[in-house]
């Protein structure tokens, strides 16, 4: 377990970061009134905020860890990506086939029970994946978008995984067990011992993509219990495994689901998201206790909720710039829209610009390089004002150059005029003051026509 710090590796307490103390999540899960045993510590964990990508806790986040169910979590979000190219959507109907209901008789494995006869929306198959974690339904979906091949369906997982960052995530299967468990449904030419690993921080990356782009999926995850098929004969009621849940063992105000998995490889993990007020919050779970010891799926909801209540505690989403005229960098600007950001309470972090937008100056790293801090657009008041004075320089300039050449014009005309009257009383005394006359009306003309070439 590492040393933790306020805004890089993990956080403290106001009052903790006055005494210049560092704690870890045992002492925080403690003084949050949890009794927790050593024996169930976390193996990594990750907290997040939703709306800016930024790290509010981070223990071990970087450490490759099985993932087990949890897996299901990009299984869904594979699905609906494919699902925004319009060829189906949340009622589509898929039939059970003999197949679906031989995975949803195994015991061994999470599951519904599937029937013959029986056939499922999307939007079912989705509350089965997330609540009772059927791996019959993950497998039915998987193959419905993937057009039965399970090697097809883990490639869209790994290269989605790629896409958005997770870098240090390898899917052998949809569902998260290791291949040899599916036994025949196992994808073709797959590693029989393929067991999906991810780590605290390229899942919080995950969640924190699907809640921003699907934040409706929160609509199949915050219920405690679930009743597919209502009023038919394949109707079934399941409870959630995330006991942080409202109503639940270790209920916590503002959880409102997402995704658990565990195994004997795994532990017991849960990625979740909770909302407080204008905040909300992403965490990661991983590695409590082990398989032989299932009250881990319970013990892993007072770590989650005594980290959950240290970030609300310690941080707050505010306004940082308004929209409007500001002065920011000694510069003059007019911002398009407010600025918001994720700060430690009571602190009033600077604005910067920054590559042409306007940013905060903050000490919270981002989850991933691959997400954009909080900026917003600006337009510079000092350039718009130059552009005005440029013009009406323009125009006196434009002035000035017609009156030259009339000043010029009339001069020749004057000049030719003398000459021509002096040309009848010309002398030999008066020869240097024509010959004067002539030169300086040459130059005009020169002049003139310089002033009409480059003026």
């Amino acid at each position: 377990m590492g040393i933790l710090t306020a805004c890089l590796v993990g956080l403290t307490t106001d009052a903790a970061r006055a005494e210049g103390t560092q704690k870890d999540i045992m002492t925080i899960t403690r003084e949050a009134g949890y009794q927790v045993n050593e024996f169930y510590r976390p193996k990594a964990s990750m907290v997040i905020d939703a709306k800016t990508g930024r790290v509010l806790w981070e223990d071990n986040a970087d450490t490759q860890r099985h993932i087990a169910s949890m897996s299901k979590l990009m299984t869904i979000f594979v699905v609906l990506e494919e699902m925004q190219k319009g060829q189906f959507d949340f009622d589509t109907a898929i039939d059970v086939t003999e197949k679906y209901v031989t995975i949803s008789q195994d015991y061994n494995l999470s599951n519904n029970k599937m029937q013959l006869g029986a056939s499922y929306s999307v939007g079912e198959l989705i509350d089965l994946i997330f609540v009772p974690s059927s791996n019959a339904a993950t497998l039915m979906l998987a193959d419905f978008v993937s057009s039965d091949s399970g090697a097809r369906f883990a490639k869209m997982m790994n290269e989605k995984a790629q896409e958005i960052g997770m870098t240090q995530t390898v899917f052998y299967n949809s569902t998260g067990v290791i291949n040899f468990e599916l036994g025949s449904q196992m994808p073709e030419g797959a590693d029989p011992n393929g067991d999906n690993i991810s780590t605290a921080r390229d899942y919080s990356l995950l969640a924190y993509h699907l809640l921003k782009k699907y934040p409706d999926m929160l609509e199949h995850t915050k219920n405690r219990q679930i009743t597919v098929k209502e009023g038919t004969p394949y109707e079934e009621s399941f409870d959630s495994y995330l006991y942080s849940l409202p109503g639940k063992t270790f209920g916590y105000d503002g959880f409102d689901g997402l995704k658990s998995g565990s195994s004997s490889s795994a532990g017991f993990n849960y990625v979740g998201t909770a909302q407080k007020g204008n905040m909300r919050l992403i965490q990661l779970i991983m590695g409590v206790g082990d398989w032989d010891h299932q009250e881990s799926e319970s013990e892993r909801h007072k770590f989650g909720n005594a980290l959950l209540d240290l970030c609300f505690n310690t941080y707050e989403y505010k306004q940082i710039v308004s929209q409007g005229e500001q002065t920011i960098n000694e510069q003059h600007l007019v911002v398009a829209d407010d600025l918001y950001d994720i700060v430690p309470k009571g602190t009033q972090p600077e604005a910067v610009v920054k590559d042409g937008r306007v940013t905060v100056q903050s000490s919270l790293p981002l989850v991933s390089d691959k997400i954009e801090p909080p900026q917003v657009s600006y337009e510079v008041v000092r350039k718009q004002l130059l552009q005005s004075s440029d013009k009406q320089a323009a125009k006196s300039f434009n002035l000035l150059k017609i009156g030259l050449i009339v000043f010029l014009f009339f001069t020749i005309l004057l000049l030719v005029y003398e000459l021509s009257a002096s040309k009848g009383r010309r002398t030999k005394k008066n020869k240097p003051v024509f010959l004067f006359k002539c030169l300086l009306l040459l130059l005009l003309i020169g002049g003139s026509i310089i002033v009409s070439m480059y003026l």
